[in-house]
């Protein structure tokens, strides 16, 4: 589980910049709320980034990317023969100051909460940490601490491991493939488990044949296919290739049955289908997902259904949460969200981007936005700052 993601100097974002999942007071949804194990504290589901284009939206998700493949490629290529090409790690240009670009995320696994710090500085790393809190702890323990080429071990990790690494790596993923340890087997798992989407890209790019075609899933992505009123009662592969397959859906009309390639069905259908296995096996792992665009080519109720899908306890019983930019304003409602739920992204006056919470901001007397305030409308207003149509911010400014 997710509790904060943080980044400094990274593409648009020039200063520290925090993504919170922690839930605020508000008394919105308490009932989808996801509550630790360790210490009963409150976690969202879900977290929604609006703004402008060009307002930094992808960039905060591709951060989170970046932090995530630098430390899985590694692993996937030795131990897993998979190729990953790990995000290059590309810094705020606008700035003579050279400064590194750091990423820290704070996350839990079962009742341990890991703090994990990855900077780099002209393409190299020049530190990384791993902490963890574990249950009943008062404070955290230090795994490992590596600052340039010197590498400090904690009492965990102490006799166990050579620190003479392939410094072109994260530690962490050094350890990974090295050594069978218990406690970063937990760490890694975080990383390994995040499932990662995006549709600026070609849809067909994100399909998991192995995941789609898992009994289990298959029958859930039926139907829910079902449930949006898309009237596919089956799907099928047909391979034509070592690596090439082809997809078919089965519809049923006029009690008769046809087949269609997927790539004659809609595009949003063809987005569903590469979608919904990823969805479904995050929600019965309870693991997280990225998601750039999630609304493109989609309907707006089916995108509601999908973040109803993470609010509702009785499918997400394993504290799974969704991570997603949007630009569709019908779901930007007081009955779809709560208020730490939207998140807003936008350039300043100084050209580098800045993310804030609607729960953030205040009025000229101190106040929270309203939990029943049409947000929609405010924001089309221009009274949350990071509006794509009217550039002014009113009297309202967060704090």
């Amino acid at each position: 589980m997710l509790c904060q993601f943080s980044v400094k100097n990274y593409k648009s974002y020039k200063d520290k910049t925090v993504l919170e999942m922690q839930a605020e007071n508000g008394n919105e949804f308490e009932n989808s709320l996801i509550i630790s194990d360790k210490d009963n504290k409150r976690f969202l589901p879900i977290s929604t980034i609006y703004g402008p284009n060009a307002g930094g939206k992808s960039n905060f998700l591709d951060a989170f990317v970046t932090l995530n493949t630098n430390v899985v490629a590694p692993i996937s290529i030795i131990k897993l023969n998979q190729k990953i090409t790990p995000n290059p790690v590309i810094s705020y240009k606008f700035c003579e100051e050279e400064i590194p670009t750091e990423f820290e995320v704070f996350y839990r696994i079962e009742k341990n909460e890991f703090r994990y710090n990855l900077s780099f500085y002209k393409g190299k790393i020049i530190y990384e940490s791993l902490f963890v809190l574990t249950e009943n702890a008062k404070k955290p323990t230090k795994i490992f601490i590596r600052d340039a080429e010197q590498v400090e071990l904690g009492e965990e990790l102490k006799n166990k491991v050579n620190t003479n690494n392939n410094l072109e790596i994260p530690f962490l993923s050094f350890l990974s493939i090295s050594y069978d340890i218990d406690i970063i087997n937990k760490a890694m798992s975080f990383f390994f488990n995040t499932i990662m989407i995006s549709f600026s890209k070609d849809i067909n790019e994100n399909i998991s044949l192995e995941w789609a075609f898992e009994e289990e899933i298959k029958i859930k992505v039926i139907e829910l296919f079902r449930n949006m009123d898309i009237d596919i009662v089956d799907y099928r592969e047909e391979k034509i290739g070592v690596d090439s397959y082809k997809i078919f859906m089965k519809h049923i009309v006029d009690n008769k049955e046809y087949e269609l390639n997927l790539l004659e069905e809609s595009k949003g259908t063809q987005k569903l289908f590469s979608l919904l296995p990823k969805l479904i096996r995050a929600l019965k792992e309870g693991t997280l997902t990225i998601i750039d665009e999630m609304d493109a080519k989609l309907h707006p109720k089916l995108v509601e259904y999908i973040i109803e899908m993470y609010k509702n306890k009785d499918l997400n019983i394993n504290g799974a949460q969704l991570i997603m930019t949007s630009h569709d304003l019908t779901t930007m409602t007081n009955e779809v969200y709560r208020r730490d739920e939207i998140l807003f992204a936008s350039k300043n006056i100084e050209n580098f981007s800045e993310l804030y919470s609607l729960y953030e901001i205040r009025d000229t007397n101190g106040e929270h936005i309203r939990k029943d305030a049409s947000y929609n409308k405010q924001y089309i207003e221009g009274k949350y700052g990071a509006d794509p149509y009217l550039q002014r911010i009113l009297s309202w400014e967060v704090k």
